[in-house]
Parts: C-alpha cells; sequence; structure tokens
C-alpha cells in the first residue's frame, strides 16, 4: 500500500511540470529532486527538509527560447535528459543538462 509521504507546490508562475530526476547534489553528496517546468523553461531543485517537508531549494531557467515544441513534435519537452556526478573532479556533485542536443553542465557549489 502507497502512502503519501509529502507533497511539493511550485511557486512558479503557470508551472508545468511534466518530469522529474532524482540526483545527487553538493559535497557531501545529499540527495534532491530536479523538476522540469515546460512552460518556464526552467528546472526547480528540491530536498526534502528535517520535518519530511518538499522544499524549493533552488529554480532557474534552461535556456530563453520559448520554441522547443516543434510542430511536428509537439509532445517532445526539453530538456529531454539530465544527470548527477562530480564532472570536473572537485569532489562536488553536478547537474549536466541534455538540451536542444546541447550538453549543459551546471557546476556545484
Amino acid at each position: 500500500q502507497l502512502v503519501k509521504q509529502s507533497e511539493y507546490v511550485s511557486d512558479s508562475e503557470k508551472p508545468s511540470l511534466w518530469n522529474f530526476y532524482p540526483v545527487i547534489l553538493g559535497n557531501p553528496g545529499k540527495p534532491k529532486l530536479v523538476l522540469l517546468d515546460a512552460n518556464n523553461r526552467s528546472m526547480e531543485v528540491v530536498r526534502q527538509d528535517e520535518a519530511g517537508k518538499l522544499v524549493e531549494e533552488l529554480v532557474f531557467e534552461v535556456f530563453q527560447d520559448p520554441g522547443f515544441n516543434t510542430p511536428v513534435t509537439d509532445t517532445m519537452y526539453e530538456p529531454h535528459d539530465l544527470e548527477s556526478g562530480d564532472f570536473n573532479g572537485d569532489q562536488i556533485r553536478d547537474i549536466v543538462v541534455l538540451v536542444h542536443n546541447k550538453l549543459l553542465i551546471y557546476l556545484g557549489e
């Protein structure tokens, strides 16, 4: 039997959350969720606080072009892949995003 553990409501304007990725970020690595927002072309990084509540940690726009849905594939959203890991060898976990066939690397701080 499934039991709801927590819920999250985005503070973004007219969000369209369509996918999420579990990631490990920072040093030491901590589990978080990255939510993809099609309407705002953004990513929301969410973590679970000590009380078990999901809280927003970071929101940022991935790209500015609103025309990422093409007439041929209007059901395809961007970014279409995301991973986390230590990509520059500094022992801090980063986010890598595949969007518009470009690889974007967001280095952890």
